[in-house]
């Protein structure tokens, strides 16, 4: 199954200084969430996953080139971590440096700590792993890039 979910951000939202929080991206109207879902068994699952992304490639040129960190996947490199947090990336990256300096919360896409390599950045129990070196972890049952767009959905 796939959808694209569209919510309308703004009002409150948009009223916080950009630094307030760490929530990035307050200047979009808007969030689309384009995600194929299926059976972790469906030979289908390539063309879900080619159908996301494709909508998200087609989407982007007309957003504001920021996510909301929670519908990342864990395929995703750091640049989406980035476009997440967008300036307040580095001043959170201290704030992790100094509580959680060897990265132990790292369940979900986060913020790295400065000195970690990109491979401490999977969760527990799968270091070493990822899509390319075992198939069973390819993003199976859903992946959902999102959009936030400053405007009309296109």
């Amino acid at each position: 199954m796939s959808q694209a979910v569209i919510f309308q951000l703004g009002g409150a939202l948009a009223d916080q200084d950009p630094g307030a929080t760490s929530f990035g991206n307050r200047d979009a109207s808007y969030i689309l969430i384009a995600q194929g879902s299926w059976p972790p068994s469906s030979p289908d699952a390539d063309h879900h996953l080619a159908w996301v992304r494709t909508a998200w490639e087609n989407i982007r040129p007309d957003s504001t080139g920021g996510n909301y960190v929670n519908i990342q996947t864990f395929d995703e490199d750091d640049s989406r971590v980035r476009e997440a947090y967008r300036d307040n990336l580095e001043r959170l990256a201290t704030i992790k440096s100094a509580y959680d300096p060897d990265n132990l919360f790292r369940a979900n896409r986060n913020i790295r700590p400065p000195g970690i390599p990109a491979r401490d950045m999977m969760p527990h129990g799968l270091e070493g792993t990822g899509p390319d070196s075992n198939p069973a972890l390819k993003p199976a049952g859903s992946i959902g890039p999102s959009w936030t767009g400053d405007g009309e959905v296109p």
